[in-house]
């Protein structure tokens, strides 16, 4: 692939994901900066930059890229993935932070059968959507 094609590929990958995610209303912003919710984006950040969230619940995965911003790795391609991303990133502008959603932002398929982002089916015997092991 071309320099111009692989460019125009990373700007197309880009502006999907970001015109898939919703335009909130007054009541998820308002939520979205929750002292429970901006302490959950302070968290994050404390963690330091390299630091990675899987967090298959919400769809989404994530990592600290630097001091001011985190990055949206992978999102599932569901409606509810997609407006938790949306709600990630209004926390953080409430905190002059940004989420960072670029050509690098994987927009994973939804599959049913599939625990979100992780890829990997549920446990026999296990709750649906309960880790067997968080490492935190």
């Amino acid at each position: 692939m071309d320099r111009d094609t692989k460019t125009h590929d990373e700007n197309k990958n880009e502006c999907q994901v970001t015109s898939l995610l919703p335009v909130l209303c007054d009541e998820d912003r308002v939520n979205a900066e929750t002292p429970q919710a901006l302490a959950w984006a302070e968290g994050c950040m404390e963690a330091g930059i390299g630091a990675v969230w899987n967090m298959p619940d919400y769809g989404v995965a994530l990592q600290v890229a630097s001091k001011e911003c985190l990055r949206l790795l992978t999102v599932v391609n569901h409606q509810y993935c997609l407006w938790s991303s949306a709600m990630i990133a209004a926390t953080l502008r409430s905190l002059g932070l940004n989420l960072i959603i670029d050509e690098s932002t994987v927009l994973a398929d939804y599959d049913e059968g599939v625990t979100p982002v992780t890829g990997q089916r549920p446990r026999k015997g296990s709750e649906e959507g309960v880790p067997g092991v968080e490492v935190v």
